[in-house]
């Protein structure tokens, strides 16, 4: 299983060598913190729902996901969502302006080779959009701080997190089924 998902970032790191460093995004897209600078400590994005889906399918067009592509995220009251397949889907939470306060991806399947590769690819994705400045190592080292990549990590359940900048990052796997990770500010 472990071999399976060095695998899988192995290729993500394949996909990262794909996209062009001239490539910017506008700065509307990029304008990505840790958190607001009005002080409020749980805003992981200060960004609306349409600004965050305009930086994540830049991240997506950069690397050529084109099935991580969001055509348009679904509102309803303080949360959205979108599904990319049968197996990965992304949700989050929104106030009363429409900024995010957290977001989530769910895939099933668990880290068979499809289905695995894809949900990695979307984490690496989400975290280079809630970081405007990060690399693609930055992401797989917030992933490795997770314990995912760790030896002994037992991949058919498995939960764990890391802080970094104020941001919590978190990963849960049951069963080798469902897999959620999540983004959220943390105090």
């Amino acid at each position: 299983m472990k071999r399976i998902l060095l695998t899988i970032i192995m290729a993500t790191v394949v996909l990262a060598g794909c996209g062009t460093e001239g490539d910017t995004q506008s700065q509307n897209n990029t304008d990505v913190r840790a958190a607001s600078e009005a002080g409020s400590n749980t805003y992981v994005f200060d960004m609306t729902v349409g600004d965050f889906t305009e930086a994540f399918n830049a991240v997506a067009k950069k690397y050529k996901l084109d099935y991580l592509h969001i055509s348009e995220l679904k509102e309803d009251s303080n949360m959205f969502q979108y599904k990319f397949n049968d197996n990965l889907s992304m949700t989050g939470t929104i106030d009363s302006t429409h900024k995010i306060h957290e977001v989530m991806l769910i895939g099933s399947g668990g880290f068979q080779e499809k289905t695995g590769g894809n949900l990695m690819i979307a984490i690496v994705a989400l975290v280079m959009t809630t970081n405007s400045d990060y690399s693609y190592d930055d992401a797989e080292d917030v992933i490795r701080d997770t314990g995912l990549l760790d030896n002994n990590a037992d991949l058919q359940d498995f939960e764990g997190a890391t802080v970094r900048n104020r941001v919590k990052y978190r990963i849960k796997i049951k069963n080798n089924d469902m897999t959620t990770f999540g983004i959220i500010g943390a105090k």
